[in-house]
């Protein structure tokens, strides 16, 4: 069964609006009532009104519901339409605003069973089967679809936030000086509009379906293309330093100016290099085209396993992993089985489980959804399990996360990009790397392979209060660093004391709570935090 505009496995739209119209049918066929004309019409008026005024109670009700019956058949079939054509941000968009269809609809339907009771008290004897029915189909909108649509409406959000956040692309080497922020994105397509001769559908002619934005009342704002698709349309001349068309003439001038690519320490000679892209960047908000490789069962609005299991952690954390991989996500450390401490032979208790210390040190302890780990890590496997090991570990535990967390702290978490690598810090890092700091690109690859740490770490936790907003919340990218730095060189990193990192670690340390260190240290291939690399941090930590 394909879910249509509701929550949940859903019903064809003409199944849905059948007791509407079968209300409608009823109502506007009364059967006279022998007895009661026999006694007269004065006998059977409840309320007394003349014959104009029931005839008006009982269309008008009639008219209401055919039209609830007509838009809802119409949406819902928009919906399915939508689904089956895989335009996964029209549908997802539609989903937004699901609690205040069903809402309004709920309202509709209880007008026209308002109206059809009074033109029953009025002496219209035959609605009596009308105003059965009608209260049936009144009820069933309400309990079956209102209020679970109320309900889920955090998960609804959250879900449309994590596939249509930032993402991170490679790009050829050659194209990185082209990228900055909104107005730069937008002075590329304005010249490529002039000069290429070409129309805007030119531009959207490798779009694919879950890509399509949808009907819209008004336009929508923001660039429509994907940055890869922009960039693939610039030529080689014209990404040269000298062309008009570069934000800078080197990296290091690039990243003062507001670009947004990353410099994860790797060979300079590589040819990619990786981009973040938004809405920050003068995007317009679309489904990551990762979604193509999705199940269809976890992208409804009440997502559910193939067992029957909630899938709302599994979404989630599927749409954050097609967005946040970078260039070699086969390199990402996540050692929470101890291998890399094994290939060290390092020494730790063979009991040791860095899960539980994560379970049980977390803000959302105990976090009930554990019971699930091996569930989960087998629906994982078949998505993400060829890229190793540890990016699977990371996978499940982002997913067991999500359905143990809040929706409104998932939404906090979402909003603040908390996904991605810290795009501000590793520019930080690449400056001073390129001036004759003490960063070094060995450092600046370490903050890229101990990302997914941090990421899981912000989000397990995350230090957070119902209704906070958390605008100081950081991700703890320069502690998984560094640590991982140390497990690797048994060394603190250079710039650990200096000041801009004591500023940034003291922010990292505020945006936690919980039990974070052990488990932090274990991660990266520790046992324990290293006394060389102190934090001021709660006691209980």
């Amino acid at each position: 069964m394909r879910a249509v505009c509701k929550l949940g496995r859903g019903t064809p739209a003409a199944a849905f609006a059948l007791p509407w119209l079968l209300a409608i049918c009823v109502s506007s066929h009364p059967v006279p009532d022998k007895t009661i004309l026999a006694r007269g019409a004065s006998g059977t008026e409840v309320i007394a009104t003349d014959s104009t005024t029931r005839q008006a109670l009982l269309w008008t009700s009639i008219a209401v519901a055919v039209f609830v019956a007509l838009i809802q058949s119409l949406v819902a079939t928009m919906a399915t339409i939508a689904e089956d054509s895989r335009a996964w941000t029209f549908r997802f968009r539609l989903a937004l605003y699901e609690h205040w269809w069903y809402t309004w609809i709920s309202v509709l339907l209880g007008i026209s069973l308002i109206l059809i009771v009074l033109s029953f008290l009025a002496g219209n004897n035959g609605d009596a089967l009308g105003i059965l029915v009608l209260s049936s189909a009144t009820g069933m909108t309400i309990v079956r679809y209102a209020v679970p649509a109320w309900r889920g409406r955090g998960f609804i959000v959250n879900r449309w936030l994590a596939w249509t956040g930032a993402s991170r692309t490679a790009i050829p080497r050659e194209k990185a000086l082209l990228c900055g922020d909104a107005a730069q994105w937008a002075r590329l397509c304005v010249h490529l509009a002039q000069n290429r001769k070409g129309t805007d559908a030119d531009l959207h002619s490798t779009s694919v379906p879950s890509d399509d934005w949808g009907w819209t009342v008004w336009p929508p704002s923001g660039i429509a293309q994907d940055a890869t698709e922009i960039l693939a349309k610039v030529t080689e001349k014209e990404a040269v330093p000298d062309s008009e068309l570069v934000l800078a003439k080197n990296l290091a001038d690039a990243a003062a100016l507001g670009s947004t690519i990353y410099n994860d320490g790797l060979a300079p000679d590589r040819s990619t290099v990786s981009l973040q892209w938004g809405s920050t960047q003068g995007f317009r908000r679309r489904v990551s085209r990762g979604i193509s490789s999705m199940p269809i069962n976890l992208l409804l609005s009440r997502p559910v396993t193939v067992d029957g299991y909630s899938g709302e952690g599994l979404c989630l954390a599927m749409a954050v992993l097609a967005r946040n991989k970078g260039l070699l996500p086969n390199t990402l450390i996540f050692d929470a089985a101890h291998a890399l401490k094994r290939e060290k032979n390092l020494t730790f208790p063979p009991q040791w489980k860095l899960t539980a210390d994560l379970e049980n040190g977390s803000t959302w302890a105990p976090r009930p959804q554990k019971a699930l780990r091996s569930y989960n890590t087998k629906a994982m496997e078949s998505q993400v399990g060829t890229i190793g090991a540890d990016y699977l570990l990371a996978a499940v535990e982002l997913a067991l996360i999500f359905a143990d967390c809040p929706a409104e702290a998932t939404k906090t978490w979402l909003q603040r990009e908390m996904a991605q690598q810290d795009i501000e810090l590793n520019r930080l890092m690449h400056q001073k790397h390129t001036q004759g700091g003490t960063v070094t690109a060995a450092d600046l690859n370490a903050m890229y392979r101990a990302s997914y740490v941090s990421m899981v770490m912000s989000l397990n936790n995350m230090r957070w209060r119902r209704g906070d907003t958390a605008g100081s919340l950081r991700r703890p990218d320069l502690l998984c660093g560094g640590l991982l730095v140390y497990a690797e060189t048994g060394q603190a990193p250079a710039w650990w004391g200096e000041a801009w990192a004591r500023d940034r670690v003291q922010q990292e340390v505020e945006s936690l709570a919980g039990v974070w260190r052990k488990p932090m240290a274990g991660l990266v291939g520790l046992v324990e935090w290293p006394a060389e690399m102190p934090v001021d941090c709660d006691a209980q930590s």
